[in-house]
């Protein structure tokens, strides 16, 4: 079963020990995935209402039931919003954690926080899946000219969310403008680049957000 681009997203963003952690910016990760999924196959329509507006509308069903909740989020029209990406990423993140979980791809790990407060963690069956992922994508983005649109994607969202430069390394910013733009189209290239940049402002005022709350401790 190949991997959705929000799964392979989830998988590139586990942590040293291969646990998924659900957080602002992985649901802004996810939620940019699968409207950019929904546009590019046709099931969601997105036209600029202006400058910086542009409305999104559900056109038809999704062939994929795995998107059918997403559809569903998005109430048959709004506006292209970070708290759209956050809507459809909070309503998507299930749906495409259990696809890992049923591919086994992804386990539950039961353990305790200090030895008893018992927690359970999602996490890759193999630790090295993560960075087998970013491997992957960096040989991809060795060879521009070959990025297909699946990979563009990937590269815009990162990118959106601030953790390409990190976890390839300077090097990505002399190769994402050209790589961007690789897709069949300029309007699919120009579509990926504003749906990464509404889902990089969800995670970038989610985690402001999180950082101005006081701590209970």
């Amino acid at each position: 079963m190949t991997r959705s681009v929000a799964e392979e997203l989830l998988v590139l963003t586990a942590d040293e020990r291969g646990r998924l952690q659900r957080t602002e910016v992985t649901e802004a990760l996810v939620g940019g995935a699968v409207l950019a999924e929904l546009i590019v196959t046709g099931v969601v329509s997105i036209e600029p209402t202006g400058p910086d507006a542009s409305v999104v509308r559900a056109t038809s069903a999704s062939d994929a039931a795995r998107l059918g909740t997403a559809v569903d989020a998005l109430s048959g029209s709004a506006v292209l919003t970070p708290e759209l990406v956050e809507i459809v990423g909070w309503a998507a993140y299930d749906v495409e954690v259990e696809r890992l979980l049923a591919s086994g791809m992804l386990v539950h790990e039961p353990t305790r926080f200090l030895g008893l407060v018992p927690r359970v963690y999602l996490r890759l069956v193999q630790v090295s899946a993560a960075e087998d992922a970013w491997a992957d994508l960096r040989r991809a983005m060795g060879d521009p000219d070959g990025i297909d649109r699946r990979i563009a994607t990937m590269i815009a969202l990162l990118d959106g969310v601030g953790a390409l430069d990190d976890m390839i390394g300077t090097r990505a910013s002399a190769i994402r403008p050209r790589s961007c733009g690789t897709p069949a189209s300029e309007k699919v290239a120009g579509l990926l680049r504003e749906i990464s940049s509404v889902a990089g402002a969800a995670s970038a005022a989610a985690t402001a957000a999180a950082a101005a709350t006081p701590s209970l401790r």
